[in-house]
């Protein structure tokens, strides 16, 4: 490639106005990563000719890299204004307009595109990217399946099917795509690491975590120093090995258990964790906790958490399920007991809103939860932090509730009032996590297409012995699921 540049821009030395020189060599610039180099050879390549579509079109397509995406559409425009029927100019618009979240245009760009060109593989694949997007999945699975049976080697479709399979909970189906997905372009990490998590859903724990470990490859994984990794085989006597959170408040709490049996291989171990578990992770017995941000003690080796069931080997059977692992202070206990204490009630903590980021899906409507919360004879904690308007005045009706919201400062005040409940009613959040780690009895009502960390079809959890697992038996399917807590729910206030 660099020799071709060389031989276009003698070309240019020699013909300054070769337009296709210049849009070729816009072309070749983009290609090689430096899509601003080459923009002002598209522009050029347009002052000399103005009617010249595909020159517009690749000039759309360096600003979209750019992430200049509403100057992009302009030039989309004018190259559809000159080309009518230029579909590759429809396909590339929706793809702005994708990236602007303006999905709804996007759609009616990818099927302006399939009406002049129904064999258009692309734009079947991108149609069914935005389609998922707005929560058609069906819809995008058919697309995905007419991309593929026009472009059987187009492995991107077979990755997002997969995904598709996956949330249905269809996994051995999921992992056929993502292994067809592999098999055609054998660095396409994403699809190593969906395969991974697939696999992990089934109890494949020797191929699921050597899989995960792709995401390292992605860029998703940054790592904190120039310090090698430790994936089993260095000696840890005597090193200092830091252990570092990646990805949400859940995982840490759940795959901090593996610090200590870090330590017990003759390593001091550091953990750099989100700020608010700091002070709660504090008590993990021979791990120094810093709170990401914070300067680190100078280390040997590091391992990001969910590296280490790969790295000492966890299967099904040998999960370190010890708890509680976690344990309140206590001048919190202290601080919370009168809030939280009461005689002849039961003390349920309620958490029934995920992180939006993480996936609406997992949060029940508060609503739904009038049966449980205004059932006689508990005493309700709220354990969100954040509560909504709406929400609050639902728990204003439901009576007898106790919300200290914003008064939670850390996962330390949360872990001291869970401590002291009987039940923990949680979704799929981090104060789930946080009551198996404690100990705690908990119940987890699960969407349909569970996080592969709960396995397939269980009612109990390997990670945490104190949880019950609730599953909706379709996508969306709350009402059953608060049906079955609420039945079950009756029988524990019984027995209690």
């Amino acid at each position: 490639m660099h020799e071709a540049e060389r031989l276009y821009r003698a070309l240019l030395e020699s013909a300054p106005a070769h337009v296709d020189a210049h849009n070729n060599l816009g072309h070749l610039l983009d290609a090689l990563g430096r899509p601003a180099e080459a923009l002002g050879h598209y522009a050029r390549a347009i002052e000399l000719k103005p009617n010249f579509p595909e020159a517009l079109l690749n000039f759309g397509n360096a600003l979209q890299t750019l992430g200049r995406y509403d100057e992009a559409i302009a030039r989309y425009a004018g190259a559809l204004r000159l080309k009518p029927d230029f579909a590759e100019a429809l396909l590339n618009t929706g793809n702005a307009l994708q990236a602007l979240e303006r999905n709804a245009e996007a759609v009616a760009q990818y099927e302006k595109a399939l009406a002049l060109r129904p064999d258009f593989a692309e734009a079947h694949y991108h149609l069914g990217c935005v389609l998922e997007k707005v929560d058609r999945r069906d819809d995008a699975a058919a697309h995905y399946e007419r991309a593929i049976a026009l472009r059987p080697d187009y492995p991107q479709p077979h990755n997002n099917l997969g995904n598709i399979l996956r949330a249905l909970n269809r996994y051995e189906e999921a992992i056929a795509q993502f292994e067809r997905a592999c098999a055609i372009k054998p660095d396409f990490g994403q699809a190593h690491w969906n395969e991974g998590a697939a696999r992990l859903a089934i109890g494949d724990f020797e191929i699921g975590w050597q899989k995960y470990e792709w995401r390292r490859l992605l860029g998703v994984l940054k790592l904190r120093g120039p310090q090698p990794l430790w994936l089993g085989g260095g000696e840890l006597r005597g090193k200092t090995i830091l252990l570092f959170a990646e990805q949400g408040l859940g995982d840490t709490l759940q795959f901090v258990r593996y610090a200590p049996i870090v330590a017990r291989q003759g390593a001091r171990v550091v953990a750099e964790v989100q700020p608010e578990l700091k002070s709660l992770l504090a008590s993990i017995p021979g791990v120094t906790v810093c709170a990401r941000g914070e300067m680190l003690p100078l280390f040997d080796w590091q391992t990001p958490l969910l590296s280490l069931p790969y790295t000492l080997g966890t299967t099904l059977e040998t999960i370190p399920a010890e708890v509680p692992y976690l344990f309140p202070a206590a001048e919190k206990l202290a601080q919370w007991r009168s809030q939280v204490e009461t005689r002849g009630r039961l003390k349920i903590g309620f958490k029934w809103r995920a992180n939006e980021t993480t996936g609406s899906n997992k949060s029940i409507p508060l609503e739904l939860l009038r049966p449980l919360m205004t059932m006689p004879g508990i005493r309700c904690v709220a354990l969100e932090r954040d509560v909504l308007d709406g929400d609050a005045q639902l728990l204003r009706e439901y009576g007898d509730v106790a919300a200290p919201g914003t008064q939670l400062l850390d996962f330390a005040d949360t872990a001291a009032i869970a401590s002291m409940l009987d039940l923990v009613i949680s979704v799929d959040t981090s104060v789930a996590h946080l009551a198996g780690a404690l100990g705690r009895p908990l119940w987890l009502p699960l969407q349909f297409g569970a996080d592969f960390r709960w396995l397939r079809d269980r009612s109990d959890s390997p990670w945490y012995p104190s949880a019950r697992l609730f599953r909706q038996r379709s996508p969306g399917d709350w009402p059953g699921v608060v049906a079955g807590l609420t039945e079950e729910l009756a029988a524990f206030a019984r027995r209690a």
